[in-house]
């Protein structure tokens, strides 16, 4: 699942790769949310206080998500 999460395409580029690829885009994304969830679910358990984020203004970037954890 982590290796379909790892997307390396800007959701605007989406509509520039037709279908198909659309459509991987999509399912890496849902991937990439499980795997940002399973991360803050590792660090709550290892005492950590965690929330995940999205970046603000940050749409046409493919990695804008935020982890973050006080300890």
């Amino acid at each position: 699942m982590a290796r379909v999460a790892d997307i390396a395409h800007a959701p605007g580029d989406q509509a520039l790769l037709g279908e198909a690829l659309a459509q991987r885009a999509a399912v890496a994304d849902s991937c990439k949310r499980f795997v940002e969830l399973d991360r803050c679910a590792a660090a709550a358990e290892a005492g950590y206080a965690v929330g995940l984020f999205k970046v603000l203004g940050a749409d046409s970037m493919a990695k804008n998500d935020l982890l973050w954890g006080l300890s």
